[in-house]
């Protein structure tokens, strides 16, 4: 009798947590798809507010080349770039015109797909509240707003590199590697992320079937980990020097490594008395960390 007035109740209890739990998860839903439509809006709000700089004629300059098949290997350009950025956009502009609005276009999506991706990664380490802020915070930021319609490389660094942080967050060796290749294959600075990338790896909860039995469990899986997440940055690593590989360059023109090197004018530590000049310089950068001089001090 008590039994099945224990089971009754259970019953009783599940049919009020359903409804709640399916009234949760679409309210969840909703939010996101909020979000994710006033991040599209503003972004393309800011369509042809700014004319493109001088970084940005470059890369479409440099994606025409390929496009229109005058220089497809990018032989007589003094690149400074991994590929995969140049590439892709030439190919938008093959699909879709050389057009500037095109390649804003291309950007803008890759800035929608990063708030998509930021909140997964937010929901999987912080839960479904924090991801919720995460969205709303990142949707509205005036950097991620202003940079979005730009032809700048970083939009689809950071979508990479969060679809790497995601894949890693969930012990994705693999694609955690490829990810953060396919960020190095756009700009090299993503190269900054990879202890961050290899901590979420180390840190992920181990597989329920680890694959070497005589290791622990943990270990087993980091191992595994690492192993494929190198092997997938590898591959796309390899890729990119095989492309610059194949370049037949003149003497006058170096590999888009060296040649970033020279753009970038190197790099040298300071002597100690230059320190206080070059501190007081990048405070100037990092008021505006928070968007705004008011922002950064709230943060």
């Amino acid at each position: 009798m008590a039994t099945s007035q224990w089971t009754a109740a259970a019953r009783a209890a599940d049919g009020h947590l359903l409804p709640a739990l399916r009234l949760h998860a679409i309210s969840e839903r909703l939010w996101v798809m909020l979000w994710l439509g006033v991040g599209l809006i503003l972004r393309l709000l800011s369509f042809g507010r700014f004319p493109l700089r001088e970084d940005e004629a470059l890369y479409a300059y440099w994606a025409r080349l390929i496009s229109s098949g005058l220089d497809p290997m990018l032989e007589r350009a003094a690149v400074d770039k991994p590929p995969l950025y140049i590439y892709l956009l030439a190919h938008t502009f093959t699909w879709l015109g050389p057009d500037e609005a095109v390649g804003r276009g291309l950007n803008v999506a890759c800035s929608v797909l990063a708030l998509a991706l930021l909140w997964l990664l937010a929901r999987r380490l912080y839960g479904p509240d924090t991801a919720r802020w995460a969205l709303a915070l990142y949707a509205l930021s005036p950097f991620g707003i202003s940079f979005a319609a730009t032809l700048y490389t970083d939009p689809m660094m950071v979508m990479w590199l969060l679809l790497a942080l995601l894949a890693a967050a969930h012990g994705r060796g693999l694609f955690a590697g490829l990810g953060l290749g396919l960020a190095f294959a756009v700009k090299q600075n993503a190269l900054l992320f990879t202890p961050l990338i290899l901590a979420l790896l180390l840190l992920a909860p181990p597989s329920r079937r680890p694959r070497l039995a005589s290791l622990p469990p943990r270990l087993t899986a980091a191992l595994v980990r690492l192993l494929a997440a190198a092997a997938g940055f590898y591959y796309v690593w390899f890729k990119v020097w095989q492309w610059d590989g194949w370049r037949i360059l003149p003497a006058e023109i170096p590999s888009f490594w060296q040649q970033a090197w020279n753009s970038y004018g190197g790099l040298e530590l300071l002597p100690l008395a230059e320190w206080p000049a070059a501190l007081s310089a990048w405070a100037g950068v990092w008021r505006w960390f928070g968007g705004s001089a008011a922002g950064t001090l709230a943060l």
